[in-house]
């Protein structure tokens, strides 16, 4: 039975329960087949470390009681996934405001506003109505999920962590000190280093055992002005 604090691996499917319509997986087959798949998304079993709100807390709940193994469904109230909606996340903004920004704006898009994703709803009489709420909000959800794997040893859960930032490079832990490597087949661009920066964050917020985290990225002669050309 897994708990809290515990790494596992669990393939799910996360669907809106008014009408079924799927919104999240780890199947890339599921995704493409619901018309949500992004080439931008890692698939395959997910990385969930229990307890540590990362994901939705009616899943980590489920989760926390499952088997290695055995599939469920859980149908989870808006309290305990998105959240219940908040009227004083819909604001009310002069167009004039996103003219200033070269932005044209329509029922439907999704933009920034006070570094956070918000919602179009309206544009009429030089005014735009944006909504801040999540997309689920005040949605009850259902997930259909299972536990794949769990997770054992130091080592093993910063290779998972790796994996999980889209990293691809090699980990190995010297007493408290933990060494990730990464060739120099590996491309070192700006996603690279957000991800490198996520991967050290996690590991040091869920790791205990590891104090220091060790670097090294290799690079060639040649080698990046070769890829640029190509």
């Amino acid at each position: 039975m897994a708990e809290s604090g515990d790494f596992v691996k669990a393939e799910y499917t996360g669907k809106r329960v008014a009408d079924g319509r799927i919104f999240d997986c780890t199947s890339e087959k599921t995704a493409k087949e619901a018309g949500i798949y992004s080439e931008h998304m890692k698939y395959g079993p997910a990385v969930i470390i229990l307890g540590k709100q990362t994901v939705i807390p009616g899943l980590d709940e489920a989760l926390q009681n499952a088997k290695v193994g055995e599939q469920q469904t859980v149908e989870i109230p808006p309290e305990k996934a998105f959240g219940v909606r908040d009227p004083a996340l819909v604001r009310v903004i002069p167009i004039s405001e996103f003219k200033k920004q070269d932005i044209q704006p329509y029922p439907g898009m999704v933009l920034n506003l006070d570094n956070a994703p918000a919602t179009v709803k309206s544009v009429s009489g030089g005014r735009v109505m944006v909504d801040l709420n999540h997309a689920l909000a005040g949605d009850a959800v259902s997930y259909t999920f299972k536990i794949t794997e769990k997770i054992e040893g130091t080592e093993a859960k910063a290779k998972a962590l790796l994996e999980n930032s889209s990293l691809n490079g090699e980990v190995k832990l010297s007493k408290e000190v933990l060494e990730a490597k990464f060739a120099p087949s590996v491309k070192k661009d700006s996603e690279f280093l957000m991800n490198k920066a996520g991967f050290v964050t996690a590991v040091l917020a869920f790791l205990p055992d590891v104090k220091k985290v060790s670097v090294i990225e290799e690079y060639e002669a040649g080698k990046t002005e070769e890829k640029e050309k190509k």
